[in-house]
């Protein structure tokens, strides 16, 4: 598709319909941050941290007058808490090749030869991570017809990576989901 631009009374206003997606799947994702990436944000990540992190890396879509940095359309606080990144609509940045389905990330490092230690963020999904992680699964699937075979882990669609880390709970959460062990 093309892009669309609108002229408003006030000023310009342009839409990027190429930027326009209706989701194929989910990927699931650890933000696996680097010792100098958290040394910027003394204090929590989110969605404003991972935001700046990926304006730095040049990341961005323009889309409904608004410019969006962060390559994921949502991010799992250590508490469940649910933060929204891109609008699902918008093509992701969080996984090559494959950003037409929404990238889910969970603020952690799951992988146990990045992060032997907690020094690089939690070495595990908390359990209040977990059941956000499942019930924004089963809302998204739900929503858009997604089915159990087209939910991803990063490293499902990139072997190059680990993401989301060894001791991320994957067939748990698919047991949970309703979409039972993987093949």
């Amino acid at each position: 598709m093309g892009k669309i631009l609108i002229l408003v009374a006030m000023g310009f206003v342009s839409v990027s319909l190429s930027n326009t997606i209706r989701p194929e799947g989910i990927v699931v994702h650890h933000t696996a941050l680097t010792k100098e990436d958290l040394a910027q944000f003394p204090g929590p990540i989110t969605v404003s941290s991972i935001d700046s992190l990926h304006e730095k890396r040049g990341f961005q879509a323009f889309y409904w007058g608004k410019v969006y940095h962060i390559g994921y359309h949502y991010l799992i606080l250590a508490d469940g808490t649910v933060q929204n990144g891109r609008p699902e609509r918008c093509v992701g940045a969080h996984t090559r090749g494959h950003n037409n389905l929404i990238g889910i990330c969970l603020v952690g490092d799951f992988s146990s030869h990045e992060n032997p230690d907690p020094q690089m963020g939690n070495t595990e999904p908390t359990d209040a991570q977990i059941r956000s992680l499942n019930s924004l699964i089963k809302d998204i699937t739900r929503r858009y017809g997604i089915s159990c075979d087209q939910i991803y882990r990063h490293e499902d669609l990139n072997p190059k990576t680990e993401c989301p880390g060894d001791r991320f709970p994957w067939e748990d959460v698919r047991t949970r989901i309703g979409c039972g062990v993987t093949k």
